[in-house]
């Protein structure tokens, strides 16, 4: 478990500063990345508006991502197929829903939101199964050195 723990948050670190490294990157040169495929205003316009929210949560679709890992490294694979469900089917339904009420932006936004319940839905799983699953990870990886 003490293992475990340390790769979870070694992980988390190193997740954190690289999203906040590439998110602080994208925001500074949106104008810029959009440009590179487009001379159109208006769509260097929707394309920045898509950047700035999106690249200000990277680090949600990045926490998911260590969560898909911890679930596979402990044998949970089901609990990465729900997690992504959560994610794809409340971005689907929110980009439905919030378009129809504030247009374009709400699909921007239905993404980060989709990755925000899905981590917290790993989360809150993992805390209330932590026990378990960190002694379940700790005699698999026994399993596998032997």
């Amino acid at each position: 478990p003490d293992r475990i723990r340390k790769i979870i948050r070694t992980g988390l670190g190193m997740h954190l500063g690289f999203s906040t490294l590439f998110s602080l990157t994208l925001f500074l040169t949106r104008y810029l990345t959009v440009r590179c495929f487009t001379d159109d205003p208006a769509v260097i316009a929707e394309g920045v508006r898509y950047l700035h929210i999106e690249g200000a949560f990277y680090c949600g679709i990045g926490c998911l991502f260590l969560l898909y890992g911890l679930y596979r490294a402990v044998a949970k694979p089901g609990m990465s197929v729900v997690l992504t469900v959560i994610s794809l089917g409340t971005r689907v339904a929110l980009a439905y829903l919030l378009s129809a009420v504030i247009g374009v932006t709400g699909i921007w936004w239905s993404v980060p939101i989709g990755w925000f319940l899905a981590d917290v839905t790993g989360v809150v799983y993992y805390f209330t199964h932590k026990e378990k699953l960190l002694h379940f990870g700790e005699s698999n990886l026994k399993r596998t050195e032997s």
